[in-house]
């Protein structure tokens, strides 16, 4: 009863800020409501979506985020949304025991890794030995798709796994390599996009494309944060950045430029036009409002839908995020 009460006033309040913002302000405002699930989750899910899920592995990986039973709950909600996926959350072995405990109880497998001497530059060799990991504990021999995603954020939309498989059918590459899908950046930290720079949060692909991804060299540099490493990219000059960072850099640039070397590219990382050909061959570029995925680290700080594309030399480039309106936008430019 306390709680619907809080609910009622907590919707007056945003009902009186938004329309004050609206009429007196310089913008629309719009509010969005998640669900924190603290309780029992309660989601309805169609069988047609349920069926969605069958061939999916999700792999849930970092350390677990016990405020509010974060990466429990969103568990728990994957379970009802996602009921015939199977799910992993591969994470380190000093994380907290009870909350590892209360996962291995919704029937979820749990691995855990030792923590890593040399994380590598940004993480990134933290990040690759807990999803490969993760994705070594895959059991179902119907799995054909592999979600990898991380323990801090979650997917709200129940749809996101037949959305994700009909966006690979459709934008079919006829060049053999099927294509990964990957989301835009919630953080918005970064003044414009680097050439290759494609975010690590979550990854969606065909199991043998995501092994390949996962199964990139660790990087040799030590740990440096990735904050630091990516205001460097924010210079004028970009291969200039990059030879200051030399390999300390970010682990989304890293990543993707070892993965397209595993498949026999090898032309300028530096170049907004290559980047955007092997974007539109190798990638797919999506919205995280495409699939309601939520980062409390920053979602509520940062999260801009709007991106400016602005021309440069002949070449689309834009000042913010690649979602997938823009996506779109390039791929076309690039036919």
């Amino acid at each position: 009863m306390q709680s619907t009460k809080k609910n009622i006033i907590l919707n007056k309040f945003f009902d009186i800020i938004t329309r004050f913002v609206n009429k007196y302000g310089m913008y629309y405002l719009s509010v969005k409501k998640l669900p924190k699930l603290n309780g029992n989750v309660d989601v309805i899910v169609h069988d047609n979506i349920k069926i969605q899920s069958e061939d999916v592995a999700i792999i849930i990986q970092g350390p677990i985020k016990c405020e509010e039973n974060f990466t429990l709950n969103t568990v728990k909600l994957y379970k009802k949304i996602f009921s015939n996926s199977e799910i992993i959350v591969s994470t380190w072995t000093d994380q907290d025991q009870i909350q590892l405990k209360l996962l291995r109880e919704l029937g979820v497998t749990v691995v855990e890794s030792s923590p890593l001497d040399n994380r590598g530059s940004g993480n990134v060799n933290a990040q690759l030995l807990s999803s490969l990991k993760g994705f070594n504990s895959i059991k179902g021999d119907q799995i054909k798709y592999v979600l990898k995603t991380r323990s801090d954020q979650r997917i709200y939309y129940p749809g996101t796994l037949g959305y994700l498989k009909g966006l690979l059918n459709i934008l079919d590459n006829k060049d053999g390599n099927n294509r990964i899908i990957c989301v835009d950046n919630i953080s918005n930290c970064l003044d414009r996009l680097p050439p290759f720079y494609i975010i690590d949060y979550l990854y969606f692909g065909e199991k043998n494309q995501i092994e390949r991804l996962l199964n990139i060299p660790f990087n040799e540099c030590e740990y440096k944060d990735g904050f630091d490493l990516m205001k460097k990219l924010q210079l004028s000059s970009l291969p200039d950045a990059y030879e200051q960072c030399k390999y300390n850099i970010p682990p989304e640039y890293y990543i993707t430029v070892m993965y397209l070397k595993s498949l026999g590219e090898n032309g300028n990382f530096f170049d907004y036009e290559y980047f955007y050909e092997c974007l539109k061959k190798y990638f797919i570029q999506i919205s995280t409002q495409d699939i309601d995925l939520y980062w409390p680290k920053y979602y509520a700080k940062y999260n801009q839908p709007v991106s400016i594309l602005k021309k440069d030399e002949n070449v689309f480039h834009q000042t913010e995020n690649m979602n997938f309106q823009n996506y779109v936008n390039i791929i076309n430019d690039f036919k």
